[in-house]
């Protein structure tokens, strides 16, 4: 289990996250607050805080601060950065001081918190699995770490930044990445090798879709180092779960074993490819249907649940207001 520390100025930021997450879901045991930087600070010496979701503007000391001081403890907690700021400048120092994901207030709902400390958790499972001796993945800086982040950030299509200036983080960490000296670090030199490949084509990307395009390849890549038939077995696999989302037993094992992979494999492919876990773009792709569904036919709640695969029409309207944020419409007085 995992202990979490939320860091905003708004006592009701604090406690709208903690009141609308799943925290036991995500094997999050306790969820502190702090106010201010300096609070937080505090909460991270008094605890053994794991992660940090903060806000950047606030009083007493602020979030860019408060991120400094905490890389100086060891070890240093992984950080989530939420903040209305839209520019360049300040994703890239909050980039710098090792943030692994972003979070814009204007948009920011259940499942955006959810898929952001999940990505974060699975990221400290994976450094534990490896702690147990021998050379470290990456180098001292990290630079490899926070150039995927980046590249993660930009993947997203409500990443807040202009197309110039997108180009301009790109360029700044890819140099990074291409001239430090990593001679025993073979999935840095992939890294190396695949940035120095596309760069001209992220030059000339005359928008954000096309640059969006060009670092989900490289984000998918880096992380999946495995053979180019993976991405066209999930292709696969992704059609098939859009073919099947009426189907109640839409599993995990049932999409592993269509496409004829492990499911141990298939799972760690899956993400890579797709961006996120099965469960999760199941999920989304079912909302999704639900409220297409919703808003260009008559039909009822519990009709719309069976045809996206949810069996209790109370469950489903709990799955889609969790992740809609509203209450699906009911066509009927006499709806469930």
């Amino acid at each position: 289990m995992y202990n979490l520390l939320i860091v905003d100025d708004e006592s009701m930021v604090r406690l709208g996250m903690k009141s609308c997450v799943d925290w036991e879901r995500l094997q999050v045991d306790n969820v502190y607050e702090a106010s201010n930087g300096e609070e937080g600070l505090q909460a991270v010496r008094d605890h053994k805080i794991d992660v940090v979701i903060t806000d950047l503007k606030m009083s007493v000391m602020d979030g860019f601060s408060f991120l400094e001081k905490l890389q100086e403890l060891e070890p240093a907690p992984q950080a989530i950065v939420m903040s209305c700021y839209n520019d360049y400048e300040n994703m890239r120092q909050a980039l710098k001081l090792h943030v692994k994901d972003f979070l814009f207030k204007p948009r920011m709902y259940p499942r955006d918190i959810e898929e952001a400390v999940a990505k974060v958790l699975d990221s400290l499972e994976q450094n534990d699995s490896h702690s147990t001796g021998g050379q470290a993945s990456v180098t001292e800086e990290n630079y490899e770490e926070r150039f995927l982040a980046l590249c993660s950030l930009l993947s997203r299509e409500d990443a807040p930044v202009e197309l110039s200036s997108a180009k301009e983080l790109y360029m700044d960490f890819a140099n990074r990445v291409m001239y430090i000296d990593h001679p025993a670090n073979e999935k840095l030199n992939f890294l190396s090798g695949l940035i120095f490949r596309r760069i001209q084509e992220v030059k000339k990307c005359e928008s954000l879709e096309e640059l969006r395009s060009v670092v989900s390849d490289i984000s998918c890549a880096c992380g999946l180092e495995e053979s180019r038939g993976a991405r066209q077995s999930i292709a696969r696999a992704i059609a098939y779960i859009d073919e099947n989302l009426s189907d109640p037993n839409l599993s995990m094992e049932a999409a592993a074993d269509y496409v004829g992979l492990s499911v141990s494999y298939f799972s760690r492919t899956f993400k890579a490819v797709a961006g996120k876990g099965y469960t999760d773009y199941v999920a989304d792709k079912r909302i999704e249907m639900a409220d297409r569904l919703s808003q260009t036919t008559r039909l009822k709640i519990y009709e719309i649940a069976e045809r996206v695969g949810y069996t209790s029409p109370k469950y489903f309207s709990k799955v889609y207001k969790e992740h809609t944020g509203k209450n699906i419409r009911k066509n009927s007085e006499n709806e469930v």
